[in-house]
């Protein structure tokens, strides 16, 4: 008796990628050594940085604290900030 076998099942891919949609993507994460430097030079609080950057509050903490963020969380940051994205990303400035 002959059994038939079934495909194998392959897994979706969307038009824009040819990984599966289950497989995590990478992301890229950058340290933000001046951020505290920064929102202290705005006179904010990590609560008040949050709220108008739209992200939560640990964020904040996390990033200060060593933390790496996603491209879009430090261009959200320093634009309240009002500087560039790449000043978040280096070493803050000697005063």
């Amino acid at each position: 008796m002959m059994t038939s076998k079934r495909p194998a099942r392959v897994p979706r891919v969307t038009k824009a990628s040819t990984l599966p949609d289950s497989v995590p993507r990478p992301t890229a994460l950058f340290p933000t050594p001046a951020l505290r430097y920064w929102r202290l030079r705005r006179m904010l609080t990590q609560g008040e940085l949050a709220e108008q950057a739209n992200v939560p509050r640990s964020a904040i903490a996390r990033l200060e604290a060593s933390g790496v963020a996603r491209p879009s969380t430090i261009r959200k940051l320093a634009a309240v900030l009002r500087v560039a994205p790449d000043d978040l990303r280096q070493s803050p400035p000697d005063d």
